[in-house]
Formats: C-alpha cells, sequence, structure tokens
C-alpha cells in the first residue's frame, strides 16, 4: 500500500455538487491501474462546535446483530439510497476487477467504511444464488482511513475483525500525533455510546512510540489482542500511539499523512513512479 491512497483521499476535497451522493456526502469512482478506488468526502470534523452540538446516540447497524454505529453518521449515509455500493458493484462488473480500495479523511473514513460494507452485502447476495463455488465473485476489500473518528460499539469493531480474520478485508487505520478527532465521539463504559475502533492503527508520531517501527514516522499499533470462542481476534485500541496524549488537539488532523496534506484540493500531479512509504 503507497501513499496512492492517502492522494485519493485529498482528491475527495476536488469533487463538486455532480459528485453529492447525500447531503454533505461526496464521492467518486476511479480505476486505477488493476483496482477500483472509491474515495469519499463528509463534513468538517476539525471544529470543537461539530461535537459539541451533535448527538452521541448509537442505533442498530443492518444485517449484524446487536451490531451499533453512530446515529447521525449512520443515517446521513442510509440517504444515500444504496447509490455507493452499487456504483462499486456496476464498476466491478464492467472492468472485471475485484480489489476495491474504499478511502476517506475525517468523515470521509466513516462514509467510505458503511459503503464498503453495503458492497459486500451485495456481493454476498449475489453469491448466495450461486450453486458452483467456482462461479462465485471473489472480491478483496480494502479500507484506509486518515483521522477518522469512532464509529460503532464493540460488536461493530468484532465484525470488521472477523472480516479481517477471514482474509476478505485489509484495513489501515492512519492517526496523526496527538489528533483529537479519532478520540470523538468519546467512549464511556456501560453507556449505549461505547464507541471502539475496529482495526490496527498506523500512526504518524515520535520516535518514542512503544510500537513497531515501520519508517521514520509510521508505527503499526495492534493494541492488546484477544480471541473470542471462535478464535477470531479481539482488538483494543493501542494506548501507546494517539490514545497515549493526556491532552489532544483538532490542529494535527488534516495531516499531512504519508506527505499529502488533507482538507483541501491539490492539482499537483503524483509522483507514482517513486513512492515513499510501503506498509504490509
Amino acid at each position: 500500500m503507497t501513499q496512492q491512497y492517502a492522494w485519493y483521499a485529498m482528491k475527495s476535497y476536488c469533487l463538486n455538487k455532480k459528485n453529492i451522493v447525500a447531503p454533505g456526502i461526496y464521492a467518486n469512482i476511479k480505476v486505477v491501474q488493476d483496482q477500483i478506488i472509491l474515495s469519499v468526502r463528509g463534513p468538517n470534523l476539525n471544529d470543537p462546535k461539530y461535537w459539541e452540538s451533535r448527538s452521541h446516540e448509537l442505533i442498530a447497524f443492518q444485517g449484524v446483530h446487536g451490531a451499533k454505529v453512530d446515529a447521525v453518521f449512520y443515517q446521513q449515509f442510509q440517504k444515500t439510497k444504496s447509490a455507493l455500493g452499487d456504483e462499486i458493484l456496476e464498476t466491478v462488473k464492467a472492468n472485471e476487477i475485484y480489489t476495491v480500495a474504499s478511502v476517506g479523511h475525517g468523515a470521509g473514513g466513516v462514509f467510505a467504511t458503511f459503503a464498503l460494507l453495503e458492497f459486500w452485502e451485495q456481493i454476498n447476495s449475489i453469491n448466495a444464488k450461486i450453486a458452483e463455488f467456482e462461479n462465485l465473485i471473489k472480491v478483496q476489500l480494502v479500507l484506509v482511513s486518515f483521522g477518522q473518528p469512532h464509529i460503532g460499539n464493540k460488536v461493530f469493531a468484532q465484525y470488521m475483525n472477523g472480516l479481517q480474520y477471514k482474509g476478505i478485508l485489509k484495513v489501515y487505520r492512519f492517526t496523526n500525533t496527538d489528533d483529537m478527532v479519532p478520540r470523538l465521539p468519546a467512549r464511556v463504559e456501560g453507556a449505549y455510546h461505547h464507541y471502539v475502533h475496529s482495526v490496527f492503527e498506523v500512526w504518524q508520531g515520535e520516535s518514542t512510540c512503544d510500537c513497531q517501527q515501520e519508517d521514520t514516522i509510521l508505527y503499526l499499533c495492534k493494541g492488546q489482542t484477544l480471541s473470542d470462542e471462535r478464535g477470531i481476534p479481539l482488538i483494543e485500541e493501542s494506548q501507546e500511539c494517539n490514545n497515549k496524549y493526556g491532552i489532544a488537539h483538532f490542529t494535527p488532523h488534516n495531516g499531512p499523512y504519508l506527505q499529502v496534506p488533507m482538507g483541501s484540493c491539490l492539482k499537483d500531479i503524483p509522483p507514482w513512479e517513486k513512492p515513499i512509504f510501503h506498509i504490509h
């Protein structure tokens, strides 16, 4: 995986009204080499007033028993009326490309998650009607987010972990130093809005981080790993990277991530020939 994903997450800020799929949600699909990339943009989360004025309620996530997700984000996404999942599926069929990457910054990462899961459920529905194993549609899903906030409860997180455990989904959740947004909405133990991240964290920070160092400023922060009765990993967020700061700030939210700044549209041509970072 290269900074190509960061570039397309940034390019979501270049989208205009023709790319609106629901109020406040912009999206675009491109075929890039051997994969399909969905770029999604949502509302600006780099503002304390946004978090002060919104509800922090969780609601049921369709299709996964016990899973709950943030009501504000999910209800906003549901107004897309399956537009993103349908468009991904049409692009897959038209190009016969079966690697699908969904990318986004901030709220865009949340909607990129929902869109990819919607597409996955559509694939499951199609495959359920196919009798021969060799005729099943086999896809590889990649989810890459930058400064993504919390999405749902532990059941939702476990569902995401299960997709990774089965090799269906690869997830990279990038955080930048002491960015506040990945900690929001705040986790509250024992309450209905118990938010946890579902995936391994790729953290950009100082070399003092007690994590596996991948590059001079990138660290894989896997947190505490347990297992349920089926052997599927239960992942708790790392406390050694973004969460280690007693006080967080909104300033780092726009990066840059992998040397690509977020929050505005850049017109430069990306240097694909010389990727700067590579994470396995």
